[in-house]
């Protein structure tokens, strides 16, 4: 599992879902620009011909509409782009944001120390909390390269298995 979302009706987010999740975000990304663009120009009209407006409150409405695109392109895109970032280098939110779930791949303890098995993070010193999180920045422990590790999320190694992917966000088989 990756993530439990609301916004796809309170569903979790996980291998097969996250095509559809990625194209979910990316459609209100790109609508977003889309309607900062026709009202941006719209206001920008009224603006330019105050005459031709039939009503005086429209350019007031234009103008929210634009800010409230801009908004949610900004709020939404940023999630994209982090997504994008969390598929080219295949991490999933859970392990992009805790850098202690590497402590299940380290070796096993000398049986002197008596830690769990993997160690739990309250156990640690705070200069083994402190490599951990450094080693978390670069260790990826998935990581197949960025082209690899599309064509694992969204299954682009079937002859055009992104077709569907693209069109209408289709689970990752």
């Amino acid at each position: 599992m990756d993530h439990h979302c609301p916004w796809l009706g309170g569903k979790c987010v996980g291998h097969r879902t996250y095509p559809s999740f990625f194209h979910f975000i990316t459609c209100i990304t790109l609508f977003s620009a889309y309607v900062t663009y026709l009202a941006g120009t719209a206001f920008w009209w009224s603006l330019n011909n105050p005459t031709s407006v039939l009503d005086e409150v429209t350019p007031l409405h234009e103008l929210f509409l634009s800010c409230a695109g801009v908004i949610f392109g900004l709020v939404v895109g940023s999630f994209m782009v982090y997504h994008i970032y969390l598929i080219s280098t295949n991490q999933t939110t859970l392990e992009s944001l805790s850098p202690f779930l590497l402590l299940r791949f380290l070796p096993p303890l000398p049986s002197s120390l008596r830690l769990s098995d993997p160690p739990i993070e309250h156990e640690l010193s705070y200069t083994q909390r402190r490599l951990v999180r450094n080693a978390h920045r670069t260790i990826k422990l998935y990581d197949l390269g960025w082209q690899e590790n599309w064509a694992q999320v969204f299954g682009w190694r079937k002859p055009g298995g992104w077709i569907p992917r693209i069109l209408y966000g289709g689970a990752s088989l």
